[in-house]
């Protein structure tokens, strides 16, 4: 599945692939109860997220997300939940925090610093 957008002059095209065969890390993950209980009833599976940015110019970003947990055959569903993690904090601040950090990157410096 794929879906596409622009904010804030970049161009976003999402990525969906299945993984249903994969099982969630339960103990270090970010998800909230509730998602996991609908996860275990076969509400929601496991869908690989891939984010392609694009400025103006061309320049790409790439935004892998390993695990997020999304209904199966709900299309509008699926929407609500993509939109709701772009909101978050994985989302689109995180885009946003790697294209300032790619303007002002200093080679000196790994990433972290």
């Amino acid at each position: 599945m794929q879906f596409e957008f622009s904010l804030e002059n970049l161009h976003f095209y999402i990525e969906l692939i299945e993984n249903s065969k994969h099982l969630p890390d339960l103990k270090h993950s970010e998800w909230i109860d509730e998602d996991v209980d609908l996860w275990r009833e076969g509400k929601l599976t496991s869908f690989q997220m891939m984010i392609i940015s694009e400025n103006p110019e061309g320049t790409q970003l790439r935004h892998y997300v390993p695990t997020i947990l999304l209904p199966q055959n709900n299309e509008q569903g699926l929407q609500e939940r993509i939109e709701l993690f772009m909101d978050g904090p994985s989302g689109l601040d995180k885009i946003l925090s790697h294209w300032e950090h790619l303007e002002e990157e200093d080679d000196t410096l790994p990433e972290w610093a």
